[in-house]
């Protein structure tokens, strides 16, 4: 089965708030820097909302965007 970045960015929050692994973030910052205006990041936030990761989702946005030229 092939998931939709978006989805996959949903899951590595999900993973990072059962476990605390900070290679899921890793994974997410990742994708960001690949995927850039690309992403949905209305969808991403919603499902981010959904599953009770908006703020960390919040924190990894903002830190990219800080990033960006």
């Amino acid at each position: 089965m092939i998931y939709a970045p978006e989805d996959v960015i949903v899951y590595k929050l999900k993973y990072y708030l059962e476990g605390r692994m900070p290679k899921h973030l890793r994974d997410i910052a990742a994708m960001l820097v690949v995927q850039g205006d690309a992403l949905d990041y209305e969808y991403i936030a919603e499902w981010a909302g959904q599953i009770g990761a908006a703020e960390i989702w919040s924190e990894i946005l903002a830190e990219y965007r800080k990033g960006r030229p």
